[in-house]
């Protein structure tokens, strides 16, 4: 098997606040391309890591830009798959991606959602859960189903692993909960992972006996110094070769200056200034940047619970795509 797999999209109908106008058909440019490379690199497959779109209400979700994104992923013969991420569904629940956008996208011919097993590939989708202590469940499903791909069973694929969570490489750690990759591989115990969530590029590397690989978001739409610098890639994950790669494919993309609001990126810029000379003076930590993301890692960082955490990160994402 060969695939073409893409972090997070983020498709919105509406620019991030410090995004140009342009935004929308920026981030379809660069879907297009990637079907395009799927179909020059004789892909069998497409993988999306989740958070296919932004604004998780259907409300505000156009049905022009779902059609959009259909016509694109669907252009070649090339069948896609998505692994749901927290974007994709209200309150973290699969049970109500039906009226999601992401449920209505993955009903159009040859586009189909990866959770568990799929019936043709040698890939296992594991969806963002609302509660990672079910994390070991999903992964003991992953396990006994990997046995089959094993070399001395005669299968030559090597099995990989799709997931939209919080997984740290090793030495590295967030402002929010995380999973450190050795533990995620301690309980994966085998194979390939490529996971979504993570907007920052962490490329390749292997912790246990488990590669791992998150080339970053597609998308460029929070305001960290690390988007000003990174240059959005996705990946083609080879199972035939030996060892298995993970090899980065640079996606075409506009310079910085033509799809950010630089006047806005100064304001912010000053703002967090002023911003961490107050939080000092109040003795409490810095967030680092002034954007919804920074405010919803120090968020995620408090001892809250998690209904009002998914609340104030609803409430904030919806506030800064107004």
């Amino acid at each position: 098997m060969k695939a073409l797999v893409i972090g997070d999209v983020h498709l919105g109908d509406k620019p991030p606040s410090v995004r140009t106008d342009t935004y929308q058909q920026d981030i379809l440019a660069k879907l297009e391309f990637c079907v395009a490379e799927a179909k020059r690199q004789s892909c069998d497959v497409i993988i999306q890591a989740g958070d296919m779109f932004h604004i998780k209400t259907p409300s505000r979700t156009s049905h022009n830009l779902v059609r959009s994104a259909m016509e694109i992923l669907t252009a070649e013969d090339i069948p896609t798959v998505i692994t749901p991420g927290n974007h994709d569904m209200q309150h973290d629940r699969l049970d109500s991606l039906d009226s999601q956008p992401l449920g209505v996208l993955a009903k159009a011919p040859g586009i189909s959602l990866l959770i568990g097993p799929h019936p043709d590939f040698p890939i296992f989708g594991i969806p963002f859960l609302q509660n990672w202590m079910d994390l070991p469940h999903s992964m003991n499903q992953y396990v006994e189903w990997s046995k089959q791909f094993v070399p001395m069973s005669g299968k030559p694929d090597a099995p990989l692993l799709i997931t939209h969570a919080p997984i740290m490489p090793p030495g590295q750690s967030a402002p929010y909960e995380f999973i450190g990759a050795p533990d995620w591989a301690a309980l994966m115990q085998n194979g390939n992972c490529y996971y979504g969530h993570i907007h920052d590029l962490h490329g390749s590397y292997t912790a246990g006996n488990v590669n791992f690989c998150n080339q970053g978001a597609l998308s460029r739409g929070s305001l960290h110094e690390t988007d000003l610098r990174r240059k959005p890639a996705v990946t083609i994950f080879d199972s035939l070769s030996s060892p298995t790669t993970f090899t980065r494919v640079e996606v075409p993309h506009k310079p910085v200056s033509e799809c950010y609001r630089m006047a806005d990126v100064d304001k912010i810029e000053s703002g967090q200034v002023r911003l961490d000379s107050f939080l000092r003076q109040v003795g409490s930590t810095t967030i680092e940047t002034a954007s919804v993301e920074g405010i919803l890692a120090h968020i995620r960082s408090l001892d809250l619970s998690e209904r009002t955490v998914v609340e104030a990160t609803r409430l904030l994402e919806e506030a800064a795509s107004k």
